[in-house]
């Protein structure tokens, strides 16, 4: 048995039971502030991230280091989280192999989830896994931000969650000490049973087409809604979310006089049903890691048209008569066009499309990475166990 470390950047729906069936043993470690409440499969930890109030810092180091005599001046402890997090990170690490008498084979972590470099852990059994296009984000806004980014990336193994991001660390000359990339996983018949949720109140009944995700800026959902009103397709467009861009969008639907076609629907915990009675669903990012809500709604079977940013683009690399569905990410007038020709001639997803981003697969390719590193035990007998 093989023991794996994660520290989570969302919630995964049966995530553990596929590490499982590969003979791995999964511990999760979930980022959380002091108060918050957790599922009981997971374990808290409590670190210094970057918007964390300056009055909750030494709480943190007080909760981990109750023996500390003094407190750390706010903008000192923010300059030196690092190391800070490294520790509370060892800390924990330390008490849970202790309290289970085992040694952590692999430690995978989110990045930028608060460990941003594990200076006190092994550094060829640590992993991170970067989720977007690092040059496009606010890691690489500034030169102070860059030079940051550098360093705690530097002799790291990272794994990226698309081609795209992988050839961006790779321009960038990071000098990690190993770079991969596998794209995102999704649970495929989780996705095919949360899908045939009832839809709730009356949506469902008429057509419509959805856009679900967070509401930020690089999103580009008012560029959506002007294509939507260009189209003039009789469908509705509903709107799956939240986030900070909820009163710019609202506005945006005032300005366009379309109140009664573009819906803000707010934050649903079952993205699945709405991608399943949509006519299609859109995503049009200006930057994007590998865009998960796109193998979502192809799982249950619904085609996404999606802009030519950062990852999307892969999920129709085997699909040649899909990807005139990629738009360029600055033309409204591209986005319309695809919009009222999908809308007229809807492409049928088959199943090998609907089932090619599992979670079996994306596991697969991280054992993959792992075996060649040296770091799986037993992986003859391993694959034993899975053929049976």
């Amino acid at each position: 048995m093989n023991n794996i470390l994660e520290l989570e950047s969302y919630g995964k729906q049966g995530w553990d039971s596929y590490w499982n069936k590969n003979n791995f043993k999964t511990t999760c470690l979930m980022p959380c502030s002091l108060g918050d409440k957790i599922s009981k499969d997971k374990i808290p930890i409590h670190l210094i991230e970057r918007r964390i109030s300056y009055s909750e810092i030494n709480k943190i180091i007080s909760f981990y280091f109750p023996k500390t005599k003094f407190f750390l001046p706010a903008r000192l402890a923010i300059n030196i989280k690092r190391i800070i997090n490294s520790l509370i990170l060892k800390k924990v690490i330390n008490k849970i192999e202790k309290d289970k008498g085992i040694k952590f084979d692999i430690i995978l972590l989110h990045y930028c989830y608060g460990t941003d470099t594990p200076y006190f852990l092994n550094k060829n059994k640590t992993f991170f896994y970067i989720h977007g296009t690092l040059s496009k984000t606010w890691l690489y806004k500034t030169t102070i931000k860059k030079a940051k980014t550098r360093i705690a990336l530097m002799n790291e193994n990272l794994i990226c969650c698309s081609k795209a991001s992988y050839d961006d660390i790779k321009n960038l000359n990071m000098a990690p000490k190993s770079l991969n990339f596998v794209l995102n996983g999704i649970p495929i018949s989780t996705a095919k049973k949360m899908g045939m949720a009832k839809m709730p109140n009356k949506y469902g009944e008429e057509d419509y087409i959805v856009f679900v995700g967070r509401l930020s800026a690089e999103k580009q959902i008012p560029q959506m809604i002007k294509a939507y009103v260009k189209s003039k397709i009789p469908a509705k467009f509903i709107i799956v979310g939240d986030g900070v861009e909820h009163q710019r969008i609202k506005e945006c639907i005032k300005d366009l006089n379309c109140d009664n076609n573009v819906i803000l629907y707010g934050r649903d915990e079952n993205p699945y049903r709405w991608f399943k009675n949509a006519k299609f669903s859109i995503i049009f990012s200006s930057h994007e890691g590998a865009g998960r809500t796109i193998p979502e709604s192809l799982a249950v079977g619904t085609p996404v048209i999606m802009s030519d940013q950062g990852g999307c683009k892969e999920y129709y690399r085997d699909c040649p008569e899909l990807q005139k569905y990629i738009i360029d990410y600055q033309s409204t007038d591209l986005l319309a066009m695809a919009i009222k020709e999908m809308y007229n001639n809807p492409p049928k997803i088959d199943d090998k499309l609907q089932n090619q981003y599992s979670y079996e697969n994306h596991i697969d390719c991280l054992i993959e990475i792992f075996k060649d590193r040296g770091l799986i035990k037993d992986y003859k007998e391993r694959q034993k166990l899975r053929k049976k």
